[in-house]
């Protein structure tokens, strides 16, 4: 009695792992997997996730874009800042400075 239950045992662990391995290696256990609905919503979560990403790198093309954009903007106001300051201070230092007359003290603030 003990032998046939040690029997059948041995050859329910044996057909197990012969089945299992079986499952594995052919497409009847990726069908199975694939059946599983916590398997379908992690799928369906996967795909809303790739589609977020490329949104959010498209959106990151898009800031990236207009930040260049806006630093080349930058960059010509700036020049023209400079443009303009030199323009006022340019005729400042052409005109002569009006000397004090030889005799005359100069004013003193108090």
């Amino acid at each position: 009695m003990i032998l046939k239950v040690l029997v059948g045992f041995l050859l329910g662990f044996i057909l197990g792992v012969a089945g299992a391995v079986f499952m594995v290696t052919s497409g009847a256990g990726n069908y199975i997997i694939a059946a599983n609905p916590r398997v379908q919503e992690l799928e369906a979560k996967i795909r809303e996730l790739e589609d977020q990403r490329t949104f959010m790198a498209r959106r990151l093309e898009d800031v990236a874009g207009r930040s260049e954009q806006m630093a080349r903007r930058f960059e010509e106001l700036a020049d023209r800042f400079e443009a303009v300051a030199r323009e006022r201070l340019a005729p400042a230092r052409e005109a002569p400075a009006a000397e004090p007359a030889p005799g005359a003290a100069p004013a003193a603030n108090d």
